[in-house]
Formats: structure tokens, sequence, C-alpha cells
């Protein structure tokens, strides 16, 4: 009789500039080492996944490391030293993730917390949320053209300004953004031809 494991333990090396692929939903990337680097980009729907009971380090060569999916389990013991672009999901089981470098994502859905989850941002750590139409179908069409209109102020100006509308035009509705205030300091006047 032989058995056979559906798990693996071995030290994975991706060599830089080569892509890696976990084409599934199923297909997984476990690691419990303490420091973690990868150095090419991760393609397909499946998860890279840090579940270690003691601190994780992960780092990359890349400016942006790119995932289908995070997943973490213990967000306290993690450290996250590379930015990311996150194309699926990230998720946070427990703990709070503290982010050192930009994380991106494709909306606000995609971040998925557990009950005694979160996420700290910082200035040089910020969460991004990268939602976009499809431009190959429009929700709307948003024709840029300003129109500009002069409205006379109802008190004299104590400064050389003056109050436009700003217009703009869609084939759902009009936008009209109002209270633009250009302030004009006099200056030379040009020359006059002669």
């Amino acid at each position: 009789m032989v058995l056979f494991s559906l798990y693996g333990f071995a030290q994975l090396y991706v060599q830089e500039g080569t892509t890696l692929s976990l084409g599934s939903p199923q297909a997984v990337l476990s690691s419990q080492e303490s420091s973690n680097q990868i150095n090419a980009p991760f393609l397909g729907e499946g998860a890279l996944i840090l579940n270690s009971a003691s601190k994780q380090r992960l780092t990359s060569s890349q400016d942006v490391l790119e995932l289908p999916t995070l997943h973490i389990e213990n967000a306290d013991l993690v450290q996250l030293q590379t930015a990311f672009n996150i194309q699926n999901q990230l998720h946070v089981a427990h703990g709070q993730l503290t982010l050192l470098h930009p994380i991106t994502l494709p909306n606000p859905t995609s971040l998925v917390l557990g009950q005694s989850a979160g996420i700290l941002t910082t200035p040089q750590g910020p969460l991004v949320y990268n939602t976009q139409f499809e431009t190959s179908n429009p929700l709307a069409f948003l024709n840029i053209q300003p129109f500009l209109q002069f409205i006379e102020p109802k008190t004299p100006p104590t400064t050389n300004s003056v109050v436009l509308d700003f217009i703009q035009r869609s084939n759902f509705v009009t936008f009209i953004h109002t209270n633009y205030n250009w302030n004009f300091k006099p200056s030379t006047p040009p020359p006059k031809a002669v």
C-alpha cells in the first residue's frame, strides 16, 4: 500500500524575470517562513497565504509586487516591506496590519477583514482603490466642454475677482460646478502696437 500526501514542504525560488501563475482559485502557496522574498509577479486566481504563528516578513526586489490574492492569518506578526498591487482580494483574519508601503486593490469590496482584524494606514503606506469604468461598455458619456458664464456679484467686490459657473454636460444630466473664484492681480498692461 502506498500513501501520497497532498501537501509538500520545500523552499521555492522563482528567478527574477519569470512569472509564477496560480491558475485557479484553489491553487495556494502557503508560507510559515519568517523571511519571504518574492522577486517575480504572481498571475492567475490563486492565493499567497502567510500563516505563521511567529513573525513573518515579505520583501521583493520589484517596485510593486503583483499578487492575485493575499491571505494574512496573524497580521500583528506580519511586516510587508514592499508595495503591492493585488488583483483580487486581501484577506486579513486576525490582528492589525500596519501598512508601510502602498497596497492597491481593485475596489473596497476587495478588502476582507475578520472580526478581530484591522488595517492601519500610514502616510508612506496608503490603501488605494483602483476603481475604474470599463471603456468597452461605457455607462455615461461626459462631454468635457466648459461653458463659462459671468455672474455679477450682488455687492461691489473689494478685490479684483470674477465668479464663474462651470457647466459640464453628459447624456444623462448637466453638472454645474459653482463657487470657482478667480483672483486677478493687476499688472502692467501689454505694450500697444504702433
